[in-house]
This record gives C-alpha cells, sequence and structure tokens, in this order.
C-alpha cells in the first residue's frame, strides 16, 4: 500500500495518507482499526460506496470523482451504517475518523491531489 500525502489548494490536507488501490487492500478498508490519528486518512480507488459494518469509531467520507474533484461530502458516519454513497460520478473515497480533517474548506467541485 501506498502511503503519501493529500493536497487541497497546495497545501497538505492530509497526511499520513495510505491509498488502498488493489483488491484486498479496498476490501478491508479501515476495518479492524481502533482508531485514526488527527490528519491521518485513507484513499479507497475504485470506491463509490462504503459501509461502517464493523467500524468502531465514526468518519468523515469525501468522495472524489476521476479527476480528484470533490463529488460529495459525508460527516460523521457512526459506526454500523450499510451504505453510504457518493453518486454516480464517485471513482474514489477518502475515509478519516469524523472530525480529523478540516473538511469544512472543501465544497463539491474541491480539487484535491495526491502525492505519494
Amino acid at each position: 500500500m501506498r502511503v503519501g500525502k493529500l493536497f487541497f489548494e497546495g497545501e497538505v490536507f492530509a497526511e499520513p495518507v495510505e491509498y488502498a488501490r488493489g483488491f484486498f487492500e479496498r476490501l478491508k478498508g479501515l476495518l479492524g482499526r481502533v482508531d485514526m490519528c488527527d490528519g491521518a486518512a485513507m484513499i479507497i480507488e475504485h470506491c463509490g460506496s462504503v459501509h461502517t459494518l464493523g467500524m468502531s469509531f465514526a468518519i468523515d467520507l469525501i468522495f472524489l470523482d476521476r479527476e480528484w474533484r470533490v463529488v460529495s461530502l459525508e460527516r460523521d458516519i457512526p459506526p454500523g451504517r450499510w451504505m453510504i454513497t457518493g453518486g454516480l460520478r464517485a471513482k474514489r473515497v477518502v475515509e478519516s475518523r469524523a472530525g480529523a480533517l478540516a473538511c469544512d474548506q472543501l465544497e463539491p467541485g474541491s480539487q484535491l491531489e495526491f502525492r505519494g
């Protein structure tokens, strides 16, 4: 799994960021984690919807399109939710512990960039 940083408007938005691209990495996601530190996130590629079944903490979700633009934001999703979708244009998702990232800076159309 690659690890890098996520940028917004030229500034570090999240670090460290794990980039899950392989089948098993994407399948596992954040399952089994007890918590995440402030600023940390995981990008799950080829992912337009997620669940929080089996999670032990609430998460924030940033759904991105092919060009890494924000499609939708879902905040403070509690454990045990069956399906949260980013819509038809969502091609990847950024997951973080609820409140760990400055998601209030983002809106649909905001451009993010991963460097790893």
